[in-house]
């Protein structure tokens, strides 16, 4: 695993090249929170140099220290002429009019900041709104895309990135269909899916997940799961394994259909059960047998695993929700009930949750629910929030749970 924080020897480097011309600078310990807290006191002593303010800024910007982070501790900082400035992201829930964090003083030279704390292995999305204007952070070349477009990218000291979720050019690549559409009698409309197929080398039979939201699943900047897979099957770490990637869009007008499908929707599982699933296995050289299928999704699809666990037991051994959005409108209360009122036996449950304003509240009360039911389940939290970093990482989990 990778560290994505300044080693050691980067620190003092950088720190040197700051404080040659202050000798009475103080040079901070790594990884307390008085390095970030010198950090700012630094940037304070320069901001009415502007030859000097820039040099440090220079320097901070090629070190890839914008926002600058040790372990727990991070400075935003932002450069510009502006009369506001804020940060805005996954703590907050996107929502200007809460806590945006405005700068409590620009500096001279108009640099803005805020200095904050977050768990030490938190990722967290993030914007800065500059007078009103929605920006990625111009220094900070880490982003990471959401299924509303890209966010920059606030990697704490001690996050670590898994290899396993970046393309290797060095292993035999699977193939991704393009899409299928077939009229569902069922929920009277057209529905488009995608099929990862292993390559021939990693021949059949597959066990098969189907996978709603499919086509961010399927995105090389989102879910990644092609990518996933192959450097699964590269490793030898995962049998035989076939993706099915169902579009929750109009194949006509592009019109997402996620909310009424996902949302304890059963003609939504009775065209899995009785259309989709007895094209694939006539089509594919599959395993026909619930304990070589598996169902996953994120947020609302989340939802519809669990929902598809109870409803389709026969077809469906093994579960993966990514932060489940269990407490969903009129899905609030239900699925708790229909939950605890089903026999999981011989079924297997892999649920994660982010916890900065993730969907931790349900949950942390579904897995109350099914442990006290002694069901097959591992649970994973992570300080990340409603986001594909947070799910894209956890995806080998998922299919090696």
């Amino acid at each position: 695993m990778k560290k994505r924080f300044l080693s050691l020897f980067s620190l003092l480097f950088f720190f040197g090249l700051l404080m040659g011309p202050h000798p009475g600078l103080v040079k901070p310990t790594y990884g307390q929170q008085r390095s970030v807290s010198q950090m700012l006191h630094y940037v304070r002593s320069v901001s009415d140099d502007s030859l000097r303010q820039a040099s440090v800024w220079d320097s901070l910007r090629q070190a890839g220290s914008i926002p600058y982070v040790v372990l727990d501790s991070v400075l935003f900082l932002y450069r510009g002429p502006a009369k506001q400035v804020a940060w805005v992201g996954d703590w907050n829930r996107w929502n200007q009019r809460t806590e945006q964090w405005f700068s409590s003083q620009a500096l001279p030279g108009n640099i803005f900041y805020h200095l904050t704390r977050f768990d030490p292995h938190g990722r967290i999305d993030y914007k800065i709104i500059v007078d009103g204007n929605w920006i990625l952070d111009p220094n900070n070349p880490q982003v990471q895309y959401s299924g509303f477009g890209p966010n920059s990218e606030l990697r704490m000291g001690a996050w670590q990135a898994d290899p396993i979720i970046t393309e290797r050019k060095d292993i035999p690549k699977g193939s991704l269909s393009e899409p299928t559409v077939i009229h569902s009698t069922r929920m009277g409309y057209k529905v488009a899916y995608q099929v990862y197929r292993p390559h021939p080398s990693v021949q059949g039979p597959y066990r098969v997940v189907y996978i709603t939201d499919g086509h961010q699943y399927a995105d090389p900047a989102l879910g990644r799961v092609p990518i996933i897979l192959d450097n699964l099957h590269a490793e030898g770490r995962i049998e035989p394994t076939l993706a099915v990637f169902i579009d929750p869009r109009d194949p006509n007008s592009g019109h997402n259909r996620r909310r009424p499908e996902l949302v304890l929707h059963a003609p939504f599982q009775q065209f899995i059960d009785t259309e989709l699933i007895p094209l694939i296995d006539q089509t594919y050289p599959t395993i026909d047998s619930p304990e070589a299928r598996a169902i996953l999704g994120t947020s609302l699809g989340g939802l519809n695993a669990t929902y598809t666990a109870i409803t389709l037991p026969h077809r469906f051994a093994n579960i993966g929700a990514h932060s489940p959005a269990y407490r969903y409108n009129d899905s609030i209360d239900q699925i708790y009930v229909l939950a605890r009122n089903h026999d999981f036996k011989g079924q297997s449950i892999l649920m994660t949750t982010g916890t900065i304003n993730d969907t931790e509240e349900g949950a942390r009360q579904m897995r109350d629910l099914l442990q006290a039911k002694q069901v097959d389940l591992r649970y994973i939290e992570v300080p990340e929030g409603h986001s594909w970093g947070n799910w894209v990482a956890l995806m080998d989990e998922m299919f090696l749970h």
